[in-house]
């Protein structure tokens, strides 16, 4: 049993997490259907027809996506890939495109308790090259490529580029 997930019996070793708990039961249909689905302390969660799959909300911000992470580990999870939604500042990006991430720069609070401030967050080369070529077997714009992760949403000018004043000055 899990703290924050609750009584989890499962054999699956990948992940995918997504911060919007309705996102939960949509994923599980396209995926195949749920087994079983449960709900504990705000976070939903499904066990996939074929148990190698397990899906996951994390609601919003690094400390409840690491308190998901963490436990996954815990019950044998090995690969987590997260799926939702992301702002861009490029305008060749459009609502709707994919966007996979080859390493983030981390200006949140939580990812620092595991790795150093400095250090990108980046994927498991196999699992990031999987990720990319099944994208592109798809009909849909894709985008590969360095994003940003914050965690401080409105701590940005109100007309301007997150922490517009900070990174004028740099």
């Amino acid at each position: 049993m899990t703290h924050h997930l609750g009584d989890v019996q499962t054999s699956a070793t990948s992940a995918i997490v997504t911060g919007d708990p309705d996102r939960v039961m949509m994923l599980a249909d396209v995926l195949g259907g749920a087994r079983t689905t449960w709900r504990n302390r705000g976070f939903v969660c499904a066990q996939l027809l074929d148990d190698r799959l397990i899906l996951c909300s994390t609601g919003i911000g690094g400390p409840a996506t690491a308190i998901v992470a963490e436990e996954l580990a815990q019950l044998g999870v090995t690969s987590i890939v997260r799926v939702g939604t992301c702002g861009s500042l490029q305008p060749s990006v459009r609502a709707g495109d994919l966007v996979i991430s080859m390493a983030s720069v981390r200006h949140d609070g939580a990812s620092a308790a595991y790795l150093p401030v400095g250090f990108p967050a980046v994927p498991a080369p196999d699992l990031f090259e999987r990720l990319v070529l099944r994208a592109r077997e798809l009909s849909r714009p894709i985008h590969v490529g360095i994003t940003h992760c914050k965690d401080s949403y409105y701590a940005e000018s109100p007309d301007g580029l997150p922490l517009e004043d900070q990174w004028r000055d740099h």
